[in-house]
């Protein structure tokens, strides 16, 4: 199937949470596209920075390079997502070492929303 199709496809489905991570899984056809979708925005409760610069560490396996989620990321949400919106509130337990690694990681992040963690 050309790739042009798959993208028409995974593009009709971005909503759909649950099948486009099967179609992630499924073929590697399928991956990018999807992958694109699922983590175009991504929300980091609770402060787990650290957590997340180690998944972002980690090399992707099955294509033996790193983590393609690094390109992927276009806005970044550190809180509730609810309260990113509403209002900006300081980060009590996020040092700004924290963010600038997380945002050194994510280099084609455009947005970051700072919200009460």
């Amino acid at each position: 199937m050309p790739p042009e199709v798959i993208d028409r496809i995974m593009d009709q489905l971005q909503e759909d949470i649950k099948t486009l991570g099967a179609c992630s899984i499924a073929s590697r056809a399928f991956a990018l596209r999807a992958r694109y979708h699922l983590f175009e925005v991504v929300c980091i409760e609770n402060a787990d920075v650290d957590g997340c610069l180690k998944l972002l560490d980690r090399s992707d396996h099955s294509m033996g390079r790193l983590n393609p989620l690094r390109s992927i990321v276009r806005e970044l949400i550190l809180g509730d997502p609810l309260q990113c919106r509403e209002a900006h509130y300081p980060l009590p337990s996020v040092t700004h070492d924290s963010i600038r690694a997380i945002l050194e990681a994510l280099p084609h992040t455009d947005t970051l929303m700072i919200g009460n963690v």
